[in-house]
């Protein structure tokens, strides 16, 4: 093992002891519910303590936007846009063109398809150990703080948004359909162009401005003014 290796093993140990306890207490992703893993029964799960256990013989793969992981990734992680043609190439460049080598996708959480995807398509490909980490970063963040960075920092306990805060600003299903009908709303699909590849009738007037363009369009004056 390399220097580097060494040391993120050493803090790993640090960093991950209280997840373990937490697992004792059944305080973990595990306890969640995974809703699309019936979708994609030929991937293979791995959960938060398994990957800690794991990270320094796997190659970890962000699949998610560019801007998505520069907000906040695993420390540790490889970046490789699912939505990237060039997706696979750089999988083998990223695991020294070694397939057998245990690859870990992750996305955003629970619901997010592009872990599983990215998985079933390195799968095909030839690669012979991938695993999923469907907890997503958003269960990492609140599990393994420090090994998380947020725009390239430890994140904070503070940095981390209450649930109750959270839920405040979420709309049910029926609830969203029916205030993006009404004419005085700008509905805006932030989605990626692989995520779109289904989009709902009543969202066929979205304004599609991916994450990456919507932070920075938010803050201009005209923008504001619409």
């Amino acid at each position: 093992a390399t220097a580097s290796s060494v040391s993120f093993e050493e803090e790993s140990m640090k960093s991950f002891g209280f997840v373990l306890a937490l697992a004792a207490a059944g305080v973990t992703a595990s306890a969640q519910q995974y809703p699309l893993r019936a979708k994609y029964p030929q991937t293979t799960p791995i959960s938060t303590e398994q990957v800690a256990r794991e990270f320094a013989g796997s190659v970890v793969v962000d699949v998610r936007s560019g801007f998505e992981f520069t907000v906040m990734h695993i420390d540790g992680a490889v970046h490789i846009d699912f939505s990237d043609p060039g997706f696979l190439e750089e999988l083998r460049e990223a695991v020294g063109r070694d397939k057998s080598k245990q690859v870990i996708t992750y996305c955003n959480g629970t619901t997010c398809d592009k872990s599983y995807d990215a998985a079933v398509a390195a799968q095909r490909a030839g690669f012979t150990n991938v695993r999923v980490y469907d907890a997503g970063i958003l269960e990492w963040a609140r599990m393994a703080r420090g090994r998380t960075l947020l725009f390239g920092k430890p994140i904070q306990p503070e940095d981390i948004i209450p649930e109750s805060r959270f839920s405040a600003h979420v709309a049910d299903a029926g609830t969203f359909e029916k205030d993006a009908a009404r004419a005085d709303v700008l509905l805006i699909d932030v989605r990626d162009t692989q995520q779109r590849e289904e989009t709902a009738p009543f969202a066929q007037k979205a304004e599609w401005i991916t994450v990456d363009r919507l932070v920075k369009q938010l803050a201009t004056p005209a923008f504001r003014q619409r």
